[in-house]
Parts: structure tokens; C-alpha cells; sequence
């Protein structure tokens, strides 16, 4: 083994521990020829995971994460963009709430995802999604979240749609549809019904996408 590989592989080594870089749990991955590998194991991992169902697990094991920082890795793949992973509650927290306006969804997701959710609370950013939190802020109101009775109706509802004979059930199409109605139902005051009627239009057009 040449000096050139044993180095190459001692900094791969140090980059799967995070040890190489000021912020902790950071994986950064620079756009180098003989670094590319890595982002395709990365990327071949995680279509194995995800056609084994197991995305959730495979995002979930932060098998990179520094001692330091354990619920949060970063990785810069490409060399032209940062992604950053976590699952640390005072990351979230601040995303969501503390910090929310320094978080932006950006002109990108906007974009994707206007066709299908217009100009909502869910694409817009900063005035526009302020005015929007506005509108919709009374229906979220501690009293309006007593009425648990319209959960309970439609878990009631998806129960009775599980095999008897103890068959396999698609239990995900089913929580799906169950959130769907609730929603709905919560939000705008009458539900879709789509655990009552699956075959029906709009049930099939969000089941697609």
C-alpha cells in the first residue's frame, strides 16, 4: 500500500468519525474524484433502505455522529450544498419555534411545491406566511383541541377496516387515510371520508403523489 493510499484512507477514517472539523458530528465530504465513493455507498445504502423500509431506521442510526454531538450529523456530498440531519430536541425547538424566521423553506421548495399546495402556510416564507399563520392561528386555539372526539371516531372507523380472519392489512394506507380524515374533518369541519370511500376522487389524487 503507497503512502498517497494509506493517507487517503486515514482521512476517510477521520472523516466517518467527524474528528476533522470545527463543528462536531460534522461529515463533510468535499467534492473530490477519490472522496466520491463515499457518497455512493452513502446513496446506494439508502436505496437499499429505502426498498427495504427501512428509511427511518437507516436516517435514524446517525451511525456517523461525533461523541460530542451525537443527534446531529452534517454532510456536504456534492461540494454545493449542506445537508444537516438531526434529531436533537433544541435543534427542532429552535427551527419551530425560537429561531423560526432564520429558517426559511426557500425559493426551491416554493417551487416544487406550488402546483400541488399553491400559496400556502406549507410553501411560503416570511409576510406571506405570517399572514397566513394569522388566518388560520383561532382554529388552533387550546378549546378547539378538547374535541378529541373526532379522533377517536375515525380510529374507531380504521379499526373496523382491519382483517378479521387475521390476514395482512396495509396498516400505512390505512393511518394514512385515518390522518386525512381527521384532518379535515378538525380543520375545515366536514372530512373527506376516505376510509369510508377510498375509491373516491380527491382520495385518490393525494393517495398519488
Amino acid at each position: 500500500m503507497t503512502s498517497e493510499c494509506i493517507g487517503k484512507a486515514a482521512v476517510l477514517r477521520s472523516l466517518s468519525r467527524g474528528t476533522s472539523f470545527p463543528v462536531p458530528g460534522s461529515v463533510n465530504l468535499p467534492d473530490m474524484l477519490w472522496l466520491r465513493c463515499q457518497a455512493t455507498r452513502f446513496f446506494f445504502a439508502l436505496i437499499k433502505a429505502q426498498s427495504e423500509h427501512r428509511l427511518y431506521r437507516f436516517f435514524n442510526s446517525f451511525e456517523h455522529g461525533h461523541p460530542s454531538s451525537p443527534n446531529c450529523v452534517e454532510s456536504n456530498i456534492f461540494g454545493s450544498f449542506r445537508v444537516i440531519q438531526t434529531r436533537e430536541p433544541e435543534h427542532l425547538k429552535a427551527v419551530l419555534t425560537g429561531k423560526f424566521a432564520d429558517f426559511s423553506k426557500g425559493e426551491l421548495f416554493h417551487k416544487l411545491w406550488i402546483p400541488f399546495l399553491g400559496d400556502s402556510i406549507f410553501t411560503t416564507d416570511g409576510k406571506q406566511w405570517q399572514g397566513i399563520r394569522n388566518l388560520i392561528r383561532p382554529m388552533f386555539v387550546k378549546d378547539r383541541f378538547s374535541d378529541l372526539d373526532i379522533f377517536g371516531r375515525k380510529v374507531q372507523t380504521m379499526l373496523r377496516l382491519y382483517s378479521p380472519s387475521g390476514d395482512s392489512t396495509d396498516v400505512m394506507d390505512l393511518f394514512y387515510r385515518m390522518t386525512l380524515d381527521a384532518i379535515t374533518k378538525f380543520l375545515l369541519g366536514k372530512g373527506i371520508n376516505s376510509l369510508e370511500k377510498p375509491a373516491g376522487g380527491l382520495c385518490l389524487g393525494l393517495c398519488r403523489c
